[in-house]
C-alpha cells in the first residue's frame, strides 16, 4: 500500500512530498494525520534545519479535501474533521523551523491554507490556487482566516464566496505566493529557500517565529472553534455528505465511461 507521504533528506533539509499522485494528492484522514504527525517529528529533530512541503506528481500540489471522506460523516463528524484540519495547521504553526511550500501545481481549498501557514510558497507559472469550499457545501472558515492575513478582506471574501480559482501571477500580485519560478527549478529553489532560513540562529529563528505565532494565536484558536461549530451545523442539515456523494457518483461514472 502506498504511503500518504514521502519524506527525504537533503543536507538537514526534510522534503515531504503529499503522495497521493492519483486524486491529485486529496487529503483524508490518513494523509492529514500523516502530515500533522510527521511535522511534528520533524521539528523536534535536531538534524533537519528546514522544511519543503510539495505534492508528487506534474497536477497538483493537492486538490485540497477529499470528498469521498466527508460523505459518510454525521454533524460531530464534520466536527472533528474541521478539529483535525485545525490541528494539521497549528503543526504548521508550531514549527521553529523554516518551512517553504512548492507548489507543483493546482492547490485547492486545504492546498491554499497549507501555503498560506508556511513561512514561504513559491510556484511555477502554470500553478492555480483557489478557495472552492463553498461549492462542496461547506462554510468557508479557515481560509479565509489565513487569506485575509495575506490579501486583505476583500479580495478573500470575494475569492471565497465566488470559489474562483487565480492564476499564480495574480497569487503573486495579491501576496498568496512570494515567488514564481521555472516549473522544471521548483523543488531546487525552494530548497535553497529553506536552507537560507535554516542557516539562521537558532534561537533567534525560533523566537521570532515564536513572536508571529503569538500575535495571531488567540485569533486563530477563535477561528478553529468557531469553524467547529459552523462545520457542525452545515453537516446537521446533510448538505455537504449530499454534494460528496454526488461527486463521487461522478467520478464513478466517468471512470466506468473512461
Amino acid at each position: 500500500m502506498q504511503a500518504p507521504l514521502d519524506i527525504r533528506h537533503l543536507d538537514g533539509i526534510a522534503i515531504v512530498t503529499l503522495n497521493r499522485p492519483a486524486v491529485l494528492n486529496a487529503i483524508d484522514r490518513e494523509l492529514r494525520l500523516a502530515l500533522t504527525e510527521a511535522l511534528r517529528a520533524l521539528n523536534a529533530e535536531h538534524g533537519v534545519r528546514a522544511i519543503v512541503l510539495t505534492g508528487a506528481g506534474e497536477r497538483a500540489f493537492t486538490a485540497g479535501q477529499d470528498l469521498a471522506e466527508l460523505a459518510g460523516l454525521d454533524a460531530e463528524g464534520g466536527a472533528e474533521w474541521l478539529r483535525s484540519l485545525g490541528d494539521l495547521y497549528q503543526a504548521i504553526r508550531d514549527l521553529d523551523k523554516g518551512c517553504v511550500v512548492a507548489l507543483n501545481g493546482l492547490a485547492s481549498g486545504a492546498g491554499l491554507q497549507i501555503a498560506g501557514h508556511a513561512d514561504m510558497a513559491l510556484a511555477h507559472p502554470d500553478v492555480r490556487l483557489g478557495q472552492p469550499e463553498i461549492d462542496a457545501g461547506l462554510p468557508s472558515v479557515l481560509g479565509p482566516w489565513i487569506m485575509r492575513q495575506a490579501m486583505g478582506l476583500a479580495r478573500a471574501q470575494e475569492m471565497s464566496l465566488s470559489a474562483r480559482f487565480v492564476t499564480a501571477e495574480a497569487c503573486l500580485h495579491y501576496g498568496l505566493v512570494n515567488e514564481i519560478v521555472p516549473r522544471a527549478d521548483l523543488v531546487r529553489i525552494a530548497i535553497v529557500r529553506a536552507a537560507t532560513i535554516g542557516a539562521k540562529p537558532k534561537m533567534a529563528l525560533r523566537l521570532t517565529k515564536q513572536r508571529f505565532r503569538q500575535t495571531t494565536q488567540a485569533s486563530w484558536d477563535a477561528t478553529v472553534a468557531a469553524g467547529v461549530d459552523l462545520v457542525r451545523q452545515a453537516f446537521a442539515t446533510g448538505e455537504p455528505q449530499r454534494v460528496g456523494a454526488a461527486f463521487l457518483a461522478r467520478a464513478k461514472t466517468k471512470s466506468r465511461q473512461g
